[in-house]
């Protein structure tokens, strides 16, 4: 039997006293590679939110591993599960080795060399080697995303989090960014991500979690997709076809159906 590692229990939640998530319950198991995936606006990035505890449900219940995770401190928490998330703002001059050492701020006062071994460790494993002495402001948004998934499986191998991990980048960084958190689900460490690119989804998780309206439209493995659930998903027609490499599912959206949708709804 599959272990539960985090549960939501009809919660209800969003911002300004109005709900974007109404009455979800989810369970993630130990070793999925989970993909929320949904229009703009479908409560991806809160559910995410909500499973790290950056947002508080209106009600309903969040758990890790069966304890309240409102219960847990965020010391404890962090080191049970670490977040990657767009940083917006002004990123000070780091070098990338210092950038990747601050995961280990929740493990405490370890000897310096035991972390310095550790840091060491994850930047040969995440192969950001020939980063490392980068300063963080001068790579480019792919080297970024590497660094930053370095810096938060030194934080955590347990639980990783991540909001659009390859939002923005070419396909060459998204296949290294996706093989590289496939590689760490593969050695254990649960992932659960939101994805805008249905076709990186289907190619890399092994669970998938479709949003609409803050409600779970569909909770499945990718082969069990298809055209009419896309279009429930998204409000326009897509067509499938099966890889001929990999024999995994490839969609894509009928550009001429979305001008129908708009116009019924004019």
């Amino acid at each position: 039997m599959k272990e539960i590692i985090l549960q939501c229990s009809n919660v209800s939640a969003g911002y300004n006293k109005k709900n974007f998530i109404t009455d979800l319950s989810l369970e993630i198991y130990k070793g999925d590679f989970l993909c929320l995936i949904g229009q703009n606006g479908a409560g991806k990035s809160t559910v995410l939110k909500l499973l790290s505890s950056i947002l508080k449900p209106y009600s309903g219940e969040i758990r890790l591993r069966g304890q309240n995770i409102l219960n847990i401190g965020h010391k404890k928490l962090s080191s049970q599960m670490a977040v990657v998330r767009n940083i917006n703002g002004i990123i000070p001059d780091f070098l990338v080795k210092d950038f990747v050492s601050f995961g280990s701020f929740p493990h405490g006062r370890a000897l310096s060399k035991i972390k310095q071994n550790l840091c060491s460790e994850i930047i040969k494993q995440t192969g950001i080697d020939d980063l490392s002495k980068r300063i963080i402001t001068t790579l480019s948004s792919g080297e970024f995303q590497l660094v930053q998934i370095a810096r938060a499986l030194l934080q955590s191998r347990d639980i990783l989090l991540l909001d659009e991990p390859v939002s923005n980048l070419d396909y060459r960084h998204t296949v290294e960014v996706m093989n590289l958190l496939k590689e760490f689900n593969h050695q254990g460490t649960t992932i659960v991500c939101a994805i805008h690119d249905l076709n990186t989804a289907l190619n890399f998780c092994n669970r998938i979690v479709a949003l609409k309206k803050g409600k779970i439209l569909f909770d499945g493995k990718p082969e069990e997709l298809n055209n009419k659930l896309l279009e429930k998903i998204y409000d326009i027609d897509f067509i499938s076809i099966k890889n001929p490499v990999t024999g995994k599912l490839m969609v894509s959206p009928l550009q001429e159906v979305t001008k129908k949708y708009h116009s019924n709804k004019e």
